[in-house]
């Protein structure tokens, strides 16, 4: 069981221990036995913030302990779906909360910011992302009543659409049948 320290630029470029002196921004990695623990970001040679990455949420109390302005990763599998919640704390205190949700095969399909007072979902903070083939096909973005307020042709910008204008304009193609998970904000994780 060894830990093994790895240093990037902030870009994830892997750089030398002895390049750090000449690099303004860049990331000290740790792994245990290969597993990644915890990133510290370092801004001019000096420590600006730590992003633990845990599995299980008991880890928390603990770290916060130990480092109360820590940034906590939490991976965890739902369904067939990878899920990330990112969270910041500043003196033990929730301050910043995302959630990313990837299919298992690595493709992002939603990200969402979490009100860290009700702790429920920022719904115009909300995207969803429809992939065809390894690459991104439309953006979806949401009002604050989680509705879609557009659908962005991410590959092709004259497939932009407004949903008000899905089944009026007979030019508008696109339909429903099928993206039922992205015509509102909600649910964060699709239902099977």
């Amino acid at each position: 069981m060894a830990i093994e320290i790895r240093y990037t630029e902030w870009f994830g470029d892997e750089i030398l221990p002895s390049q750090i002196a000449t690099i303004e921004k860049y990331l000290k990695e740790y792994f245990f036995d290969g597993k990644h623990i915890k990133t510290e970001l370092y801004i001019e040679q000096e420590l600006k913030s730590t992003r633990y990455n845990i599995e299980d949420l008991n880890d928390i109390g603990r770290i916060l302990n130990e480092d109360p302005n820590a940034g906590i990763c939490y991976i965890h599998k739902e369904l067939e779906y990878l899920i990330e919640e990112v969270s910041t704390y500043e003196e033990a205190v929730l301050k910043y909360k995302i959630i990313a949700v990837d299919e298992l095969h690595d493709q992002a399909i939603c990200y969402a910011q979490i009100d860290v007072q009700t702790g429920l979902p920022k719904l115009s903070d909300v995207e969803k992302y429809y992939n065809v083939n390894g690459e991104r096909k439309y953006l979806f973005t949401y009002d604050a009543n989680g509705e879609c307020e557009k659908i962005w042709g991410e590959d092709d910008y004259t497939e932009d659409v407004w949903p008000s204008q899905i089944g009026v304009r007979s030019d508008v193609k696109f339909t429903w049948d099928g993206f039922e998970y992205y015509r509102y904000a909600l649910p964060i994780i699709p239902e099977k």
